[in-house]
């Protein structure tokens, strides 16, 4: 077993931060993965955007897990919608 470990600051989430996630799960392709994140809401908003941004899965399938567990705060829903719309900045 590997393991990642990716610190984000949750109140400032970063571009950087997702890339860093991104290039972990890149270097997992032939391999269980298992995400974890001590609260479960960086892990699954990063997921979601992994599923999407990297898989090109379909945007509700790929925030699906996320949304049962937590619903976004204002940072996180501007920083996911910014991902989303491929942009850096929060």
């Amino acid at each position: 077993m590997k393991c990642f470990r990716i610190p984000f600051r949750f109140e400032v989430p970063t571009r950087a931060d997702v890339e860093r996630y991104f290039e972990a799960m890149g270097r997992c392709q032939r391999s269980p993965v298992w995400p974890h994140c001590a609260a479960n809401l960086r892990g699954t908003a990063c997921l979601g955007l992994h599923r999407r941004l990297r898989q090109g899965g379909p945007h509700e399938e790929a925030i699906r897990l996320m949304r049962d567990v937590w619903e976004p705060n204002a940072v996180w829903a501007t920083f996911i919608a910014a991902q989303l719309a491929g942009e850096d900045a929060v």
